[in-house]
């Protein structure tokens, strides 16, 4: 396998939009990347919902995004949530947006704006109040004046709830809304006329159609690990981004809204027209996946992490995350906010539960991805700057389609005299062979370099640094992966590297050879550390005895679903210092009660569901469970017991709950 390189120079963006400050910082765009203060920047960009987390839990939950290496904080700001009668607005509480914002901005993270006025986001609607329709005469997302008068007004909103922020760093304009570009101009024309501004102005870019008006909006992509909101219950095929593409469209989202585009593209595919001239961002690579009734995906860690892994390695530039934090969906005015077939929808969400299996999930429980995550992010902070400036090269051996599990799947990106080398071995429910004895041919400007002998292991992934320059000495190559790059005390620089499972950890320099030890060795004036991966321990708990209950809540909320009721009732009590329950069920779908009223549930697909009890007195709640029965039509990865009704329950102190995923 080989890369020629040599006629790749360093790429230098050319501006295609004024730089603006923003969070005391000058913020442009490139055809190639981001800037800030004038240099290139590769951020990271997580979503969370704030009317979906009880405003007394945001600081410490945006605290854990920026642990993460989130720096970009994005979220719709959804119309159903704001206005629920019209010309009622509430942007108090936990709808405060103005206070979100200076929240984040008090802790130096951008805002990303995400305003609609159709937001999708698995509200009812698209996030449209329920009166709209009627109001409008049934014309909306398009040129009609009453309509756009509407629009105008809520934006209007907004740009007084945002007025004086001074973090907010991009706009999107819609979302999924594609062959009506005449409309998505004419709803970027209303927000400025209503005084929002920002750096970026962008729009989704999925489906396909007429050429994207790039001049007015950067396209911005996404992809997900599944597709729950398809139509049927078989195992979907290979996705495009567990492979290095030219790709950035993944044709999978938003078929449930869209025409059914070219899902079976094949691996090395063009771009699409116009977009050589803008850089490659995304908003929308999943952090896990929403369930649906009828499709239950169980993502795991590696799941999560593989698709920005590729991603990045086939030349994005902005890793922006679909959901980093789930939340819960609100009742307002005792009306439930979900998507249903019931209200008019392709798909049944829970009620409440809005968890997306994010790295940080609805009540704030950390999952093994966002540890996974975090070691992409320090990555992309030390090295993104150089990233930039690097082209996406494919080798001379692609796959030969997705069902290829036997070519090793390889990327470059090089400025034609140093790199990264991108190599997965990894494809979601599928089990890949070991790769021995990798031999590859790199053909930089100045030099060729053979990476020999180097081992990839099934269901992995890594990168490699070729001809980069580490204490004033030329780096050929390194068996093991660079983690990130700081200064040290006395000014030096320390390079910490990851190993390389199946390879000694070795760094081949011109002169000699080094061996990676976790106490270090100095290369001229840098030192090289070894580190290994923390280990991921789930909080334990202590087990709560449960006490079988005759039925005593209505079956009233199942019923949007079709199901009839075979449910079974317990009660779980706890002491008064335990703040969240940790649920394993066995079911189809399970609701929690306390004192009659509807507090959670969750579709049971073999995660483990965390319950918020800090606040409930008394201390107890009833759930309720109904089986899956051999009539159910349902897409399970992980085989769930029929005609049976089981609670597992422990009780956590902890502030902080780490949960582990059952995968496959």
């Amino acid at each position: 396998m080989q890369f020629d390189a040599r006629g790749v120079i360093p790429l230098v963006g050319e501006e295609i939009r004024q730089t603006m400050r923003c969070g005391g910082s000058d913020i442009g765009v490139t055809t190639h990347y981001l800037t800030k203060d004038g240099r290139p920047w590769l951020p990271v960009m997580g979503e969370l919902h704030y009317s979906r987390v009880p405003r007394k839990d945001w600081e410490k939950e945006l605290l854990k995004m920026k642990a993460g290496g989130v720096e970009i904080i994005s979220s719709y700001v959804l119309w159903l949530h704001h206005e629920t009668k019209p010309g009622e607005f509430n942007w108090v509480g936990n709808y405060s947006l103005r206070a979100f914002i200076q929240l984040c901005e008090k802790h130096s993270l951008y805002f990303f704006l995400r305003p609609g006025p159709w937001a999708h986001g698995e509200c009812r609607n698209g996030g449209f109040p329920d009166w709209l329709d009627s109001a409008c005469h049934g014309k909306l997302r398009c040129m009609d004046k009453i309509y756009l008068g509407y629009v105008k007004r809520f934006f209007r909103e907004i740009a007084y709830q945002t007025k004086g922020c001074g973090n907010i760093i991009g706009i999107q304009a819609e979302n999924e809304m594609m062959n009506n570009h005449t409309y998505l101009i004419e709803i970027k024309k209303l927000l400025v006329e209503c005084g929002l501004c920002a750096p970026l102005f962008t729009a989704t870019a999925w489906g396909e159609g007429e050429p994207f008006p790039v001049r007015e909006l950067l396209p911005v992509f996404g992809g997900y690990p599944e597709a729950p909101w398809e139509q049927h219950t078989k195992e979907l095929p290979p996705h495009l981004h567990n492979f290095f593409s030219k790709e950035r469209n993944d044709a999978m989202i938003g078929t449930d809204v869209l025409p059914v585009t070219r899902q079976t593209r094949e691996i090395e595919g063009k771009r699409g027209e116009g977009q050589d001239a803008v850089p490659f961002l995304t908003c929308e690579i999943g952090g896990g996946n929403q369930v649906t009734y009828h499709r239950r995906p169980l993502i795991s860690a590696k799941d999560v992490f593989i698709i920005p892994f590729t991603m990045l390695g086939s030349g994005c530039n902005l890793l922006g995350y679909y959901m980093y934090h789930g939340g819960s969906n609100p009742v307002l005015d005792g009306v439930t906010t979900q998507e249903s077939r019931e209200t008019g929808y392709l798909n049944d969400y829970p009620v409440c539960s809005y968890d997306f299996q994010a790295p940080i999930g609805e009540c704030g429980q950390i999952r093994p991805s966002y540890a996974a995550l975090d070691l992409l992010h320090r990555f992309v902070k030390s090295f993104g700057e150089r990233l930039c400036h690097m082209e996406s090269l494919l080798p001379d051996i692609l796959p030969r389609g997705r069902m290829d599990t036997q070519t090793l799947r390889a990327a470059l990106r090089t400025d034609g005299e140093e790199g990264f080398l991108f190599l997965n071995n990894l494809q979601r429910l599928y089990k890949m062979p070991d790769h021995e004895n990798i031999t590859l041919s790199i053909l930089l400007q100045s030099r060729e370099i053979e990476l020999e002998k180097l081992y990839l292991a099934p269901d992995s992934c890594c990168i490699i640094p070729v001809g980069i320059t580490i204490g004033g000495k030329k780096l050929k190559y390194a068996s093991a992966q660079p983690l990130s790059v700081e200064r040290g005390t006395d000014g030096n620089e320390i390079w910490r590297f990851l190993p390389i499972y199946g390879n000694e950890p070795l760094c081949y320099f011109e002169e000699e050879t080094v061996v990676l030890t976790e106490t270090g060795v100095w290369v001229g004036d840098a030192l090289l550390k070894l580190e290994h991966l923390r280990a991921f321990a789930p909080t334990s708990g202590r087990k709560l005895t449960l006490r079988r209950m005759r039925k005593s809540i209505p079956f009233t909320q199942f019923r949007y679903l079709g199901l009839t009721d075979k449910t079974r009732e317990f009660l779980v009590t706890w002491d008064e210092n335990e703040k969240y329950l940790i649920v394993d069920p066995i079911g189809n779908v399970a609701q929690a009660y306390h004192e009659g009223k509807l507090i959670a549930d969750w579709f049971c697909y073999g995660d483990t569901w965390v319950i918020d009890v800090r606040e409930l007195v008394p201390r107890s709640i009833t759930i309720k469970v109904q089986p899956l029965t051999e009539e159910d039509d349902i897409y399970l990865e992980v085989p769930m017991e029929k005609n049976v009704c089981r609670l597992s329950v422990k009780a956590v102190q902890e502030e902080m709950v780490f949960i582990n995923c059952k995968c496959k």
